[in-house]
């Protein structure tokens, strides 16, 4: 059985960000949080060796965007916050559109 590394990275970051959130541990939060999505791409990346699509690539970076600016200052990003997460999901119906025409 082999080992995927960034799977298992992604797996206990995803843990301790829960029992961070559970114990209300900002700090905790701040170390593990930003772990998650590039540990998600890297078992992306070496899931289909090398041969990446572009526009789940640029949808990961910006949820991870997202993501920072909401861990750094939730109230104060919060029309650009909303803006940047609109971007990755426009790129979801994209897609999802896409299948449903071909049906």
């Amino acid at each position: 059985m082999k080992i995927d590394a960034p799977l298992i990275v992604y797996g206990l970051a995803s843990l301790i960000l829960v029992l961070a959130v559970g114990l209300d541990n900002y700090d905790l939060m701040l170390l593990v949080k930003p772990v998650i999505m590039p540990s998600i791409f890297f078992a992306y990346y070496t899931c289909v060796k090398g041969q990446v699509n572009v526009a789940f690539t640029l949808s990961l970076i910006v949820f991870f965007l997202g993501d920072m600016f909401l861990l750094i200052g939730g109230e104060e990003f919060y029309e650009l916050i909303l803006t940047i997460f609109l971007i990755p999901y426009l790129f979801v119906l994209y897609f999802i559109w896409g299948i449903l025409r071909k049906l």
